[in-house]
């Protein structure tokens, strides 16, 4: 038996990761990200993710499913909650002003009625007839 103490947790992650194959998710956002620049810049413009796709696949920049690109495009570039870069020019401007506190009113007095007495339960409805189809039905009835 060795006593050399075990390599450190981190470079042990290294070596696997080193010896691991590269699974097809992450080549499809390797390929994403070389492209994100153009992506965005298109988005910019207005033109459709599909078109996008579809222009970056002929052109063979790409090569995996609209479906993989449009969640790229939602997960990298549209993200629900990313902040906006702000350009220099709006940065000098002054924050808005705090908002004013509402006055605080006084508490609305409530008073709950005395409890009266329980109202004896209604007689139920009774209960309406059953259809009866007429064995010889009126011809009036059908104009």
């Amino acid at each position: 038996m060795t006593d050399t103490p075990p390599k450190p947790f981190v470079e042990r992650l290294r070596e696997r990761a080193s010896q691991s194959k590269v699974g097809a998710g992450g080549r499809n956002r390797a390929a994403f990200l070389a492209v994100k620049p153009d992506v965005e810049a298109a988005l910019a413009d207005g033109w459709p993710v599909s078109q996008i796709w579809d222009a970056l696949v002929a052109e063979k920049r790409i090569d995996f499913s609209y479906v993989w690109f449009a969640k790229f495009v939602r997960d990298l570039i549209r993200k629900p909650g990313a902040t906006i870069p702000v350009p220099s020019s709006a940065a000098s401007i002054a924050p808005p002003p705090a908002p004013i506190a509402a006055p605080v009113e006084a508490p609305i007095a409530v008073t709950i009625p005395e409890a009266t007495p329980a109202e004896p339960p209604a007689e139920p409805r009774p209960r309406p007839a059953r259809f009866h189809h007429p064995d010889s039905p009126k011809k009036e009835d059908y104009l």
